[in-house]
């Protein structure tokens, strides 16, 4: 997975569960995963990984508009702009996945998200990875074929309802 399909996919979930802003929006990576994103050895100085990632996003991706990186403790701050949100907004479709997914959410019935994901796969010919982590990060819920949807979700069924959190399989694999 790249960095910039990374940012987009989480701009486009938040705006997809909350709604827009005009503030912008801040993610946060550690630097590790900075490092991997931008294929830097971890041991690079941090202004040198703000300055590369700079140059990424302004390469990679100009219709962000200029996207800012600092870094305070070994964790990255990626700035996207108002009118880099925007972008995502208008231009950028939701996933399938996670369109349908959002709303399964709301049944607050773990049956019922274990079937959606079935179902999912089915209909894009691939099977559902589950399997329960040890570090209290709930139900890991993933598809074998990586091009149906990228991410690992982490679902949480405990006294305050359902709650997840997305990973990718490396930062995942981090935790």
């Amino acid at each position: 997975m790249t960095l910039e399909k990374h940012v987009i996919d989480t701009v486009k979930e938040w705006q997809t569960k909350i709604g827009t802003d005009d503030a912008g929006v801040r993610l946060y990576y550690p630097k590790v995963s900075m490092c991997g994103y931008l294929k830097l050895p971890v041991e690079e100085d941090s202004e040198k990984i703000c300055q590369e990632a700079e140059a990424y996003f302004e390469k990679s991706v100009p219709e962000l508009g200029h996207v800012t990186v600092t870094e305070k403790a070994d964790r990255f701050c990626v700035f996207v702009s108002p009118e880099g949100c925007d972008y995502i907004n208008l231009e950028i479709p939701v996933s399938e996945f996670l369109e349908g997914f959002l709303k399964v959410l709301k049944t607050q019935d773990m049956q019922q998200v274990r079937a959606y994901f079935q179902a999912f796969a089915k209909a894009h010919g691939t099977t559902v990875c589950e399997e329960d982590d040890e570090e209290d990060l709930g139900t890991v819920l993933s598809f074998a074929d990586k091009d149906v949807e990228p991410y690992l979700y982490c679902v949480t069924d405990d006294q305050f309802g359902i709650t997840y959190h997305r990973f990718t399989k490396d930062d995942f694999d981090t935790i």
